[in-house]
């Protein structure tokens, strides 16, 4: 009888064993955590910091996690923890991220700069002096006056580029926006206009009227807008007239907005506008307006500077100071990043993850939307026109275009 007695216990015991490991397991397997501090239990979240594999060392709050990227890290308590990755060589890179119950928390942002950069610069190519340079978002066509004529060079991911001739049948032209996706708009001194796109070699030309000012291609919407007397004009890529007729027929021609003073097109179609001295945002369908920040000082002209992902835009006051906003295109949100210094001005993108250029006058600056520390990348450099490409930056100067990209060496 004492035996059986006992043999109950010992099969209670380990039942209970069994499920206090079990409930503990899942607890943890879970997300779950016990605070000691603060003398709580929370749900963890991981901190997936997504790059190209690269020996580093990484850590959060101080204490090192790692000696190699990519990392997932898990059972990181809810709230701002400091992240940091260091490299022998290279700049400190840091910031701080915010962790969410049951949210990952992606960090594509991590960028190592070289201390000493002089090795990682080269130059790539020479110019004529009497050749005329045309700068385009991932590209630089030289125009020799007189001559059909271009080189083109065009830049592609990880600092690779190539150069090739091209035949543009006409040379006298005026470039007023460029595309990622290797386009251009144009426009000719007959007051003929022209969308171009270099991969395929296609001209498409049209007509609008003569008095629109600040004209835009939304290439994705297949549509021009363009003011005309302090009002928002838009025509269909379909209904541009390739013969510049005696009046614009009323029904092509879409009234957006009226009493603008300046306005920008996003990649996807979203319109920024100001009127009165305040900014607003208006959706591609043009059926909803959002009031941005109406306590702000009177807007005197916006600027945007666009990306495949990201998106800058620049907001000037009538004071003369300057802030600069990060504008995500997948999301549609727009997040102040920082107010300008004087004589400071955003340049573009440097890569696809956050980081963009600065000119500071003397120096040119890669900077996060992130806030992480700025860092200087050219300085007291003669330089015509700076541009970044995917981690690579390049700059003309002295007849010469040069590259500086070391991320191949990480």
């Amino acid at each position: 009888m004492k035996q059986s007695t006992w043999r109950l216990l010992l099969e209670f015991f380990f039942v209970t064993l069994f499920l206090v490991v079990t409930g503990v397991t899942l607890f943890f397997a879970n997300g779950y955590r016990i605070d000691v501090d603060e003398g709580s239990v929370q749900k963890t979240s991981i901190i997936d910091i997504v790059t190209p594999k690269t020996e580093t060392e990484v850590y959060l709050d101080g204490e090192q996690l790692a000696e190699l990227l990519p990392i997932q890290i898990k059972n990181v308590l809810p709230g701002v923890h400091d992240l940091s990755v260091r490299k022998e060589g290279f700049t400190v890179w840091s910031r701080e991220v915010e962790v969410k119950e049951d949210v990952v928390s992606i960090v594509r942002d991590v960028l190592l700069v070289p201390n000493d950069l002089e090795p990682y610069k080269t130059g790539i190519v020479t110019f004529n002096e009497d050749e005329k340079l045309i700068y385009g978002d991932g590209f630089i066509m030289a125009v020799t006056p007189g001559s059909n004529l271009i080189r083109a060079m065009i830049f592609g991911n990880r600092g690779a580029f190539h150069e090739e001739e091209m035949d543009l049948f006409r040379s006298d032209f005026e470039v007023l926006q460029t595309y990622s996706d290797l386009s251009l708009f144009l426009r000719f001194p007959d007051k003929e206009y022209a969308f171009l796109d270099l991969a395929s070699r296609q001209f498409k030309q049209f007509y609008l009227p003569e008095t629109s000012v600040d004209i835009y291609i939304d290439a994705n919407g297949r549509r021009v807008y363009y003011l005309d007397n302090s009002s928002l004009y838009a025509i269909s890529f379909d209904d541009l007239p390739v013969e510049m007729p005696d009046s614009f027929d009323p029904e092509i021609v879409d009234v957006i907005k009226s009493d603008i003073e300046n306005y920008v097109i996003t990649r996807n179609g979203q319109i920024f506008y100001v009127s009165g001295g305040t900014l607003y945002l208006m959706n591609h369908e043009e059926d909803e307006v959002t009031l941005l920040d109406e306590n702000a000082e009177k807007v005197k002209q916006i600027a945007l500077y666009p990306g495949l992902k990201y998106e800058l835009l620049l907001v000037e006051y009538e004071t003369g100071e300057k802030d600069l906003f990060f504008y995500d295109i997948s999301k549609t949100i727009l997040r102040h990043i920082r107010k300008l210094e004087t004589g400071m001005m955003p340049i573009g993108w440097f890569d696809e993850s956050g980081h963009y250029l600065l000119d500071s006058g003397n120096s040119v600056i890669v900077a996060d939307i992130y806030d992480t520390d700025d860092v200087v990348l050219l300085k007291d450099t003669q330089s015509d026109y700076v541009f970044g490409k995917d981690g690579a930056l390049y700059w003309t100067g002295q007849g010469a275009l040069n590259r500086l990209y070391w991320k191949d060496e990480l």
